[in-house]
């Protein structure tokens, strides 16, 4: 008897000496071409332990949906993957996102939501209401076996994990197949261009002087009682704003301008 109890103390002790702790890094994106209009989510996470990190990376696409909503689902999956796959001694999550509407939900906003019976502030359905349920409850899971950290990390500004997980979402959201990365490191690098834990953003030079480009416009977009709206020429936004109250439009230059655009007045009409 003393035998076995000494032999089963050896055992637990084996197991506590080679079980190795985790920290996990996540970068996400989301993408859609319109808003709304056919999107897809990417997410890269990379496994460290104290002998190797492992790369994990996820995507998927929606034939109808919103930038917002990719940009949840990118998170809402990244965190269930780690919840199913990868909680045993797991320490850290740290997630980077370029998604201002994302983050100040997350960290912020959806105290209150949850509060006021999913209201905004002015009394209004909260948007996405059934993906911000379902990014409370998984975060909530993961939180009770390890410390979760939000970052928000610039888009399209060189740091390498954004820079693929936007490949991903937008070769998806385009309809395109493309081949996700499971395994080691080692070979990580050369696929997603850079080093992984490289956050370090790498802005494009400015050229000299203050000539405005004659580059055509890339979309006209209106935002009109909570809807954004995208036209490709002004005269069909014109025709869409005139003599409209409280009307919102812009010109945007490329896709990340059009995504900043529409985040900035989502987050307006929470506020």
């Amino acid at each position: 008897m003393t035998g076995v109890f000494y032999f089963a103390i050896l055992l637990s002790m084996k197991s506590k000496t080679t079980t190795q702790s985790k920290n996990i890094t996540i970068f996400t994106d989301g993408s859609s071409l319109g808003n709304p209009g056919k999107g897809g989510y990417g997410a890269v996470l990379a496994i460290q332990s104290e002998t190797n990190t492992f790369i994990h990376e996820i995507g998927g696409r929606a034939d109808m949906t919103t930038n917002n909503r990719m940009e949840l689902i990118a998170v809402i999956q990244a965190l269930t993957l780690v919840h199913q796959k990868y909680s045993d001694s797991l320490d850290t999550v740290t997630i980077h996102s370029d998604s201002s509407y994302v983050l100040n939900g997350i960290t912020s906003w959806v105290t209150n939501w949850e509060r006021n019976n999913w209201r905004t502030s002015t009394k209004e359905p909260v948007q996405n209401e059934d993906l911000w349920r379902d990014l409370v409850s998984i975060s909530g899971l993961v939180k009770n076996i390890a410390k979760i950290i939000w970052k928000k990390v610039a888009g399209h500004s060189g740091v390498v994990g954004n820079e693929r997980c936007d490949v991903i979402a937008t070769t998806l959201a385009e309809g395109q197949s493309m081949k996700l990365y499971v395994g080691d490191s080692f070979v990580y690098q050369e696929i997603a261009g850079g080093d992984i834990f490289d956050i370090k953003t790498k802005h494009a030079k400015k050229t000299s002087g203050s000539k405005k480009s004659s580059k055509p416009a890339y979309a006209y977009l209106s935002y009109i009682n909570g809807k954004v709206f995208r036209d490709a020429t002004w005269t069909d936004c014109e025709k869409r704003v005139k003599g409209v109250k409280g009307v919102k439009y812009q010109k945007v230059m490329n896709k990340q301008e059009e995504q900043d655009v529409t985040g900035r007045w989502t987050l307006e009409s929470l506020l």
